[in-house]
């Protein structure tokens, strides 16, 4: 949550999705491509994820899930807590990538 608030504090006044997610791609440990870019929805996937490597070479994804995929929420809620994230798919989960459905309500 508290990285969530620190980006909203760099984004003030512009506090939206485009501006949450420009944060969330400049993470050089994962490969994301943007699916779809509009102003109260955007979808993300990620192929690669260093995370997910190690987690999946130690045998532990629930635990990674855990620990990585499910901090995604609590930023997100600290970024801006009128916005939802769906995990539609996840890596850790055994799917083949992660897709992360964000929405302002």
């Amino acid at each position: 949550m508290e990285l969530g608030k620190t980006y909203k504090d760099k984004d003030y006044p512009n506090i939206n999705l485009k501006s949450f997610i420009s944060h969330i791609i400049n993470i050089n440990n994962e490969n994301i491509e943007i699916i779809k870019n509009e102003l109260n929805e955007i979808i993300i996937e990620t192929k690669y994820c260093k995370i997910y490597e190690i987690f999946k070479s130690l045998n532990c994804l629930d635990i990674g899930f855990q620990y990585k995929c499910r901090q995604d929420y609590f930023i997100l809620n600290g970024y801006d807590k009128t916005s939802v994230l769906t995990i539609e798919k996840c890596l850790m989960k055994g799917d083949k990538c992660c897709i992360h459905h964000y929405r302002k309500n």
